[in-house]
């Protein structure tokens, strides 16, 4: 907190007419996020509870891949793309590769040349990558997941040039996964009849939890930009 107050201080401190969002400019970034998410079940959309092994936690880490379009000088919008990987911490760690598409509606609090502070709202869909889970040397599953996601951003953007710098964001995350498809390679007809039985009741898991994350960030004056 002590790092990030000091950033705020220079981009209040900062004495610049210009803006680093305006009509026009094009913005993006490239970086690497972590998160840890708490999980539960949801039965229905309705009703949520914890799952009864609190010891059970997802840490997600992305590598988004941002670019915006600015609206006006305190917003923009944009598209993210953001290769990710999930693992669920239970003793031994069981993993997995998904990819994150959305949205970004970005507004600046602070909006300076060399400096914004940008709070970014970004409802994205995830596609997951196959994965399977082994029992024991006769009984698999295959899964493949769904979800949707949330996140809310605050991001610090430091302009070493005037079109190149660095940030920092702090944030809150939380997705909704699903299972799409699944296929069952078991010779336990009991543990068969569980999972079905599990399956049909349309569970979803819910993971909300807080995120952190450095990286690159660029800005560029498009032609619309340059008529205004």
């Amino acid at each position: 907190m002590k790092y990030l107050f000091l950033v705020l201080c220079f981009g209040i401190l900062t004495q610049s007419k210009s803006q680093s969002n305006d009509f026009g400019i094009i913005s993006g970034n490239i970086g690497a996020n972590i998160g840890i998410n708490a999980i539960a079940l949801e039965k229905t959309g309705v009703t949520a509870y914890p799952i009864i092994d609190e010891d059970v936690t997802a840490i997600m880490t992305n590598f988004p891949i941002e670019l915006n379009f600015g609206l006006f000088k305190p917003i923009s919008i944009g598209a993210n793309f953001s290769p990710s990987r999930w693992s669920l911490i239970e003793g031994d760690i069981v993993s997995g590769q998904f990819s994150s598409w959305g949205l970004n509606v970005n507004l600046y609090p602070i909006n300076k040349n060399r400096f914004n502070m940008q709070l970014s709202l970004t409802p994205s869909l995830l596609t997951f990558k196959t994965f399977s889970l082994e029992y024991d040397q006769n009984n698999k599953i295959n899964i493949d997941l769904k979800g949707t996601a949330f996140k809310t951003r605050l991001l610090f953007n430091i302009y070493f040039s005037d079109n190149a710098g660095m940030y920092l964001n702090i944030g809150y995350s939380l997705y909704r996964i699903g299972i799409n498809k699944y296929n069952l390679l078991l010779q336990d007809p009991d543990l068969e009849t569980e999972i079905n039985d599990l399956v049909n009741q349309g569970f979803n898991l819910i993971l909300p939890g807080v995120q952190a994350g450095i990286g690159v960030v660029f800005k560029l004056n498009s032609s619309l930009s340059k008529k205004k």
